[in-house]
């Protein structure tokens, strides 16, 4: 089960952070366009996939991390503390900042 856990934690992983770091470079892109038309477009691709996409794959990426640390490792050790502390940061940037 453990092993199932780590892949799913690591898929949800690169398709989150993988999909952000594109979705930014294709912004920088289209903010670039001569065609001022183009980003409202983009924001609203960005917004489906965001919500279909990106946070199905982080509470999935979360559900899967806390799975793995009850079975093999402890909430109290730092970089799980950490670990959780940046996914919370970053769920509340998502919900607060980049949702608007």
């Amino acid at each position: 089960m453990y092993q199932l856990l780590l892949f799913v934690h690591i898929a949800c992983a690169v398709i989150w952070v993988g999909g952000a770091v594109y979705a930014q470079l294709l912004a920088l892109r289209v903010r670039r366009s001569p065609d001022p038309s183009e980003l409202p477009h983009l924001a609203r691709h960005i917004e489906f996939i965001g919500s279909r996409v990106f946070a199905p794959a982080a509470l999935l990426l979360f559900v899967a991390g806390v799975g793995m640390t009850l079975q093999a490792w402890s909430f109290g050790q730092t970089w799980i503390a950490v670990a959780v502390a940046l996914w919370v940061l970053s769920a509340v940037v998502g919900a607060v900042y980049l949702g608007p």
